[in-house]
Order: structure tokens, then C-alpha cells, then sequence
């Protein structure tokens, strides 16, 4: 696998009309079943009704294929809880995840779209119990075949132990999907972390992972994150019993692609399942090399860094006696020093622009592929966002906010580990061969040409 993915066509860039009612804040972000438009859920500013400070929710749809953008008004009166997820169960069906923490309640908002009248209708609302309020992760690789899967960890007055359930994807069928707790097959995968010869250890913060009839947790070697290995539990119909595992998985791709680092920074990642495919991003700062313009930036940077920690650990008593004739200018001004050379974006100001590392992993044959993804500067600064979402067909949609919102750029990159399909070399082929039929007056650059089932009935049951 080379270092650089290729996108499938090339990326849009949509603008976002400035509307009084436009959203404010978007809380979650989800793709269709198709993989051809794009689903932000927000809320409008605040506004008095019948005396109370309320919000209006909007939910905002991009299509891939004609650039158009459109807001859905949400018919409803009040939301419970903190939004938390989007997800699709067919092609105009959504379930919005809500969590209540005051009640140890976990909310799923069944939502039809009328793409007709530009509304959003809630048929039902179902609550769940759930005492995982701390490093809360939802799994979603098996909504359509039932289930997804909720992790956390109690309060600390509750011990602060790891709590797991699964509950029905779809509100209407929780009869036909019971709940249930994975508390003591959890116990029995930590008790064979910590004897393996790694002296592995549950990772909670990250999302867990669901295929098939297999549960898959990320573990740590020496309390550091780690590619290296799975914790899988997966339910046998035989002896109708959970059988635990650790599971090795290939990250060569990925030490060889981060050698030249030393190591990998994970300041924010995401991650995203749907089928055998995991993708996750990483973002980290590039490799400097000797005698470059990032090289003598990284070290201008550490120099900038050591001169204001000193100034600021040694000379604070000089600059709070100076204080009476100065007025706090030299105070003021280093710290402004040092937040410019911190900057905005997540990596310091002088360090080696940052790079965006995309890790996509194989549930089925437990390998992983890394590489490089070129994405634009400010979509990593505090207010700026990356956003993926996986397709059916183990594609992710890479889209990226500007920091205001008002311009999305996304992208699709395939599956590394199926084969391309034969349509798109076909135009690939015929694109070299006659570029003139593709120009962008006659045919979008960016064609969409996935294709998913839509079927609203889960097929999955590990109780029977």
C-alpha cells in the first residue's frame, strides 16, 4: 500500500447558503445508506417561547451528486439529554441517540424525513437504561443486523467499573432484539488481557467494534495505545456461549509509515465502522528531516518554547514587582508570545505542518492499512473539523469544516482492501483515453456510484 490513497474522483466543495435560520451549532454528523448525501444535525439561536429559552432543530442534507444543499425542520418540541449520534436504518428512516445522565437514560428519537415537504416527523422515543456515563462510546458495525453497542464507565461513587449493553438499533423491534449486559464476559476478556505475555489492558476510550457475531475492544501494551491487538468476544450458537479471545492484527503498514516519526500523536481521532471495515484518524505532525525548512522550524520552535518557560518559572517574581510601573506590559506581552507561537491549530505554530494519518483495519482478515491524507490546514484548528463516515461498501466519506461552516469539502476514499471495482476502472480508462467527454460542464467530477441495501428488518439475533 503506497503512502497516499487516492480518492475515488475528485473532492466537492459545497457552500453553505448564510440563511437568518441557518444552525447554529451541529451536533452530529451521519451519512445515507447510499453513501450519496451527507446528514448534519443542528440548532438554531436561541429563542423565547412562552417565556422559555428554547432551541430550534434543523437537519441539513447534502447531495453528493447535484452539490445542493437543504434544511429539514425538526417537529420536535424538546430534546432529552446531550445529542450524541445519527444513524441511518433506511433510506429516510434516522434514529437520533440522546443521552441523559441525570436520569441514566440513554434516548433513541425515531425520525422519518419527508423529503417532500422539507420536514422531520418523531414517531417514537424509547428509553434505556445505561450507568456508563464516563468514556461513553457507541458501536455501530451491526445496525442492520439489529443491535449496536454501548460502553462507558460508572461514576466513580459506583466503583468506576466498566459497564457494556446492547440494545436494539431500531426502537420498534426491542421485543424481537432484547437487551442484554456484557458485564462478566467484559471481566473474562480483562482477566486474558492482563495474562498474555504483552500484559495487555481494555482500552474504553475508543469506539468498540461489532461484526458478524463478534465484539472487538482495542487494547494497550504498557498503558500506551496500540495497533497490535484485539480483544474479541463472539457468541457461539453451538454451546449458545461467549468464547473470548485476544487477536493479533498486522500494523506493519502502519510502523513503517510512522518509523521516521519515532512515534505517533494522537491528538484527536475519530472512528468509524460499517461491515468488516474500521477506519480511524490520527492526526500527528509530519517528519522532519535533517536540513529542511520543517527541520530548522521544529527546532526554532523548541527554542521559542524554552525561552518563555523560563521566563515564565524563573523571572515571574521580576515581572510581579514590575508590575506597579509597567502595568503588566511584559507579562502581558510574553503570554502572547507564546499562545501565537502555540497558535490556533492543534500542533504548535513552528512545529512541521500537521498531517492527517487515516487508518483503515480488515475484521475479517485482521489486517491494517495506513497512509497519508492531504486535507486543508484549517479544518485542523480549534474550530475547524474532520468528519468521517463509513458506506456499506467499507468507502468513508471524508468531509472537512471550515471553522465557521460555511464551506464543506468532501471526499471519498475506497475500501483498501477490496478490489477496485470494474465501472470505475472503466472510466478512469475512458477519461484518459478521451477527456473531453468528462468535461465538468457535461459530467460532475465526482460520480457516486455505491449501492446498499435499504432493508428496515434486522437480520441478527445472538439470543436464539
Amino acid at each position: 500500500m503506497t503512502d497516499q490513497w487516492r480518492r475515488v474522483g475528485k473532492p466537492i466543495t459545497v457552500q453553505i447558503p448564510n440563511i437568518p435560520d441557518s444552525p447554529l451549532t451541529f451536533s452530529t454528523y451521519s451519512t445515507s445508506l447510499s453513501g450519496k448525501r451527507v446528514y448534519l444535525f443542528g440548532s438554531s439561536q436561541p429563542h423565547v417561547t412562552d417565556g422559555l429559552l428554547a432551541h430550534r432543530f434543523f437537519l441539513m442534507a447534502i447531495d453528493l451528486g447535484v452539490k445542493n444543499v437543504s434544511y429539514y425542520s425538526v417537529n420536535i418540541d424538546e430534546i432529552v439529554g446531550v445529542v450524541s449520534h445519527l444513524y441511518f436504518l433506511a433510506q429516510d428512516l434516522a434514529i437520533l441517540l440522546t443521552f441523559d445522565w441525570d436520569e441514566q437514560k440513554v434516548l433513541q428519537y425515531r425520525l422519518k424525513i419527508d423529503r417532500l415537504n422539507k420536514t422531520v416527523e418523531c414517531d417514537g422515543v424509547r428509553r434505556t437504561t445505561f450507568h456508563g456515563e464516563r468514556d461513553t462510546k457507541v458501536g455501530f458495525g451491526a445496525v442492520s443486523q439489529g443491535y449496536i453497542l454501548l460502553i462507558g464507565r460508572t461514576s466513580v461513587e459506583l466503583g468506576s467499573e466498566c459497564t457494556v449493553k446492547m440494545i436494539a438499533s431500531d426502537p420498534y423491534h426491542s421485543e424481537q432484539f432484547p437487551d442484554f449486559d456484557l458485564e462478566d464476559q467484559m471481566t473474562e476478556l480483562d482477566r486474558a488481557a492482563r495474562m498474555h505475555t504483552e500484559q495487555l489492558e481494555l482500552m474504553l476510550g475508543f469506539v468498540p467494534l461489532m461484526y458478524k457475531e463478534s465484539l472487538s475492544f482495542w487494547m494497550s501494551m504498557d498503558r500506551k495505545f496500540s495497533f497490535s491487538y484485539l480483544g474479541v468476544i463472539t457468541y457461539d450458537h453451538m454451546t449458545k456461549e461467549f468464547v473470548t479471545k485476544i487477536q493479533h492484527v498486522d500494523s506493519s503498514s502502519l510502523d513503517r509509515l510512522t518509523e521516521s516519526d519515532g512515534k505517533v500523536h494522537v491528538f484527536e481521532s475519530k472512528t468509524t465502522q460499517n461491515g468488516s471495515t474500521m477506519w480511524m484518524t490520527m492526526i500527528g505532525p509530519a517528519p522532519a528531516q535533517s536540513n529542511t525548512k520543517s527541520f530548522w522550524r521544529q527546532k526554532l520552535e523548541q527554542l521559542a518554547m524554552a525561552a518563555c518557560i523560563f521566563c515564565i518559572d524563573v523571572l515571574h517574581p521580576f515581572f510581579l514587582r514590575f508590575k506597579p510601573y509597567d502595568k503588566g506590559f511584559i507579562a502581558k506581552n510574553l503570554m502572547k508570545f507564546y499562545l501565537w507561537i502555540m497558535s490556533p491549530y492543534v500542533l504548535p505554530q513552528f512545529e512541521p505542518l500537521p498531517t492527517l494519518k487515516m487508518v483503515a483495519v480488515d475484521l475479517e482478515q485482521f489486517k491494517l492499512c495506513a497512509a497519508h491524507v492531504e486535507v486543508l490546514k484549517s479544518t485542523m484548528s480549534t474550530q475547524g473539523q474532520i468528519l468521517i463516515d463509513c458506506t456499506p461498501r467499507g468507502d468513508v466519506l471524508l468531509t472537512e469544516a471550515s471553522p465557521q461552516c460555511t464551506e464543506f469539502r468532501i471526499s471519498r476514499i475506497r475500501n483498501p482492501f477490496e478490489p477496485e471495482r470494474l465501472s470505475r476502472i472503466s472510466r478512469k480508462t475512458v477519461e484518459n483515453v478521451f477527456p473531453r467527454l468528462f468535461l465538468e460542464k457535461r459530467l460532475p467530477p465526482y460520480v457516486l456510484e455505491s449501492k446498499s441495501s435499504t432493508t428496515t428488518w434486522p437480520t441478527w439475533n445472538l439470543i436464539k
